[in-house]
């Protein structure tokens, strides 16, 4: 990928591709900075503004696959402490043997990664019939830490993958011993944010309001989708999730199926939500 020679930015010496990495972080910054003001003082045809661009974005991905080598390193590293010395990894930086800066788990949450410039995508079958896109890697060390969102407008915590956008908090979990008067907030009320009731025990779509759920809504469900069972699961299972997709897909519009979807991706975000603070504890 080269630009116009009379821009005199990137040139065939210094143009970087992928898997190579030989010129310093301040050559980055200069060659940035010189497409943007080229950008925002000349006027360039479209394909030359798409090739600057274009550098561009190859050259953030770069530096994030380093970054992103580093940063499993780092962990690797960490946990090796962690066996030898017996303590946990958020305990490192405090040994008194030795000075480690141990960057917190938030802080690496940030970096991106073009999946068309840097990973190779493919398509994988998870099931008979059944395929997803997916980026391939070397080894489990090369698995970037994706992010995790808290949107202050919903007050509620979200993550994107694969065009699937899930939101929701950590709720509660009602088992049979619990006082019928105290489960709430498990399904969505009829009339919604029109509701007037200010005692509802309903879950309506406001910011700030954590759905619910009752233990048997993690157990897969025998019959068919309907009311008795929409808080139940219905397809998950590798031998029949073809068909049971297939199924699922029949009775979209209908309340039921609606009420089913938000409370399976309730359910997702709640269990990566504790898994993601057990691992932290540990």
């Amino acid at each position: 990928m080269f630009c116009k020679a009379k821009h005199g930015i990137y040139s065939q010496k210094s143009t970087t591709h992928f898997g190579t990495m030989n010129r310093t972080l301040d050559n980055f910054l200069e060659c940035s900075n010189r497409t943007h003001k080229l950008l925002i003082s000349e006027y360039i045809n479209l394909q030359d503004a798409k090739v600057f661009v274009d550098q561009l974005e190859l050259d953030i991905c770069q530096i994030e696959v380093v970054l992103n080598k580093l940063l499993q390193i780092q962990r690797s590293c960490n946990r090796a402490i962690s066996r030898r010395y017996g303590i946990g990894i958020r305990k490192v930086d405090n040994m008194t043997a030795g000075t480690f800066n141990v960057m917190s788990r938030t802080a690496i949450d940030t970096w991106r990664c073009d999946p068309v410039n840097c990973i190779e995508s493919k398509t994988i079958e998870i099931a008979p019939n059944l395929n997803i896109r997916a980026q391939v890697v070397d080894s489990i060390e090369d698995v970037p830490n994706s992010a995790l969102y808290w949107v202050k407008e919903l007050e509620c915590f979200a993550m994107q993958i694969c065009g699937l956008l899930i939101t929701g908090n950590l709720g509660e979990v009602f088992t049979s011993k619990t006082p019928r008067d105290k489960i709430c907030q498990v399904e969505s009320c009829k009339f919604g944010i029109l509701c007037k009731n200010q005692n509802c025990r309903y879950l309506h779509p406001r910011p700030g309001e954590v759905r619910n759920f009752i233990n048997p809504s993690w157990l897969h469900a025998n019959a068919p989708l309907c009311a008795k069972n929409k808080l139940m699961r219905h397809f998950g299972s590798r031998s029949t999730m073809s068909q049971d997709i297939t199924q699922f897909i029949l009775q979209i519009g209908s309340k039921v199926m609606h009420e089913n979807w938000l409370v399976r991706k309730s359910q997702l975000m709640h269990d990566i939500l504790a898994c993601v603070a057990c691992e932290s504890a540990m």
